[in-house]
């Protein structure tokens, strides 16, 4: 039997906070006290910025997760690290991560041009468009051909 686990992702201000919990009782247990924390130190949850995801099974039809009173819709793939995380598999798509390393390293090719020097070009990748590949790469789960030789070729 495949466990279900809810997580739920708080924005505030600048600030990502993550709950995890198996039920979605204890979630709204989690945001309650979140919320009392907030009044308490005067911090502004904003619901809009708020995702609610399920990751193991397909998402609940009726429960209702709530943030001050307004109801969060459930999403599909959230965003976290930089990486999408489709929730009911919970793999990654990498896709963005490969398009800003492609992007980064035109950027660098046009700016430099064909008849730089090897080490400048070189030390210009690894240190502005590798980074850009490889943050966040500790959230990946690579389990197709396809998206491991994305990024091989990187």
């Amino acid at each position: 039997m495949v466990q279900t686990s809810v997580i739920f992702l708080l924005g505030v201000s600048y600030t990502l906070i993550v709950l995890l919990s198996p039920t979605c009782r204890g979630l709204q247990k989690l945001i309650t006290a979140c919320e009392q924390y907030g009044r308490l130190w005067d911090l502004k949850f904003n619901s809009l910025k708020s995702q609610v995801a399920t990751f193991g099974s397909k998402c609940p039809t009726n429960p209702i997760i709530t943030l001050l009173n307004a109801p969060l819709q459930w999403a599909d793939k959230v965003k976290y690290v930089g990486v999408y995380i489709v929730c009911n598999t919970a793999l990654t798509n990498i896709s963005s991560r490969g398009r800003q390393f492609y992007s980064r390293f035109n950027n660098v090719l046009s700016v430099i041009g064909k008849g730089s020097r090897e080490l400048c070009t070189l030390h210009l990748n690894k240190v502005y468009c590798l980074l850009s590949l490889t943050y966040g790469c500790e959230t990946w789960t690579l389990n197709d051909h396809q998206s491991i030789n994305r990024v091989n070729v990187g």
